[in-house]
């Protein structure tokens, strides 16, 4: 539980208390993600990421990873920055960090940490890449495959909102 600010009486703030929720059936929200594109595309893709983290990991997988992709793009396309079918994501998420102004190579925020997360975004980007090829969609399976547990959809779908939210936000807050 927690105290939030609900309006305002004789200029005092007016407080009720709050259920926290962070973690919706398992899945961190996506609502900001939503609220901060007009991409009615990722809006559809983030309500199946939504769907299939409860039902089908490899579904979940295969969209987490699209999800990231069709971010990478609409960002690029916005600030008219070229990208080709060829990229790979790892080529997209740098794209996407350079024009953002959050690559390796500019001045980072000189924040302790802050580097260190970055780069272990990338990690994320190429984990995604090589999780969805082995055990999500978009690659046929034979009979031998076997799905693995929901958690890794999980995994995958939170790794993708996560980062997300926080390019979208970043996007957000550069001048123009």
């Amino acid at each position: 539980m927690s105290l939030c600010v609900t309006g305002k009486i004789s200029s005092r703030d007016l407080y009720k208390i709050q259920k926290i929720v962070f973690i919706s059936n398992g899945m961190i929200e996506s609502k900001e993600i939503v609220a901060k594109t007009t991409s009615e595309y990722i809006k559809k893709q983030v309500e199946q990421l939504r769907i299939s983290c409860e039902q089908n990991s490899p579904e979940a997988i295969g969209t987490a990873k699209e999800l990231l992709e069709s971010a990478f793009k609409m960002i690029l396309s916005e600030h008219k920055v070229a990208f080709s079918v060829t990229d790979s994501l790892s080529d997209l998420d740098k794209k996407t960090r350079q024009v953002l102004g959050i690559d390796k190579n500019k001045n980072n925020p000189k924040i302790p940490g802050v580097i260190s997360i970055l780069s272990g975004l990338s990690n994320v980007v190429n984990g995604m890449a090589e999780l969805r090829n082995s055990y999500g969609t978009g690659h046929g399976k034979d009979e031998s495959f076997i799905p693995l547990p929901k958690r890794y959809g999980k995994l995958a779908a939170n790794a993708s909102i996560t980062y997300i939210t926080f390019l979208l936000e970043t996007d957000e807050d550069k001048p123009c």
